[in-house]
């Protein structure tokens, strides 16, 4: 399957074996980030001969290379805390 991008998407998953590797910027923000524990990243998928499709992945905030983003400061809706990349 050839998928021809507009613009190069920000997130990649590359199978490395029985795993992928994620690299790239998360390009929103993450709702409730400041205690959130996981996320749902959506990105392109790159099974060795390049991109492939789009795929979701649910991906621990705690494991080495994840970095959050700070707080927003926010008008409003504080309630709903967000980190901004």
């Amino acid at each position: 399957m050839f998928i021809e991008w507009e613009t190069p998407p920000n997130v990649i998953a590359r199978k490395d074996g029985d795993e992928f590797v994620i690299n790239g910027q998360k390009s929103a923000w993450v709702s409730n980030g400041t205690i959130a524990i996981a996320t749902s990243l959506f990105c392109a998928i790159d099974m060795g001969d390049g991109i492939v499709g789009t795929g979701s992945f649910l991906v621990p905030l705690d494991v080495d290379g994840v970095t959050k983003g700070k707080p927003l400061d926010k008008i409003g809706q504080r309630a709903l805390n967000q980190v901004g990349r």
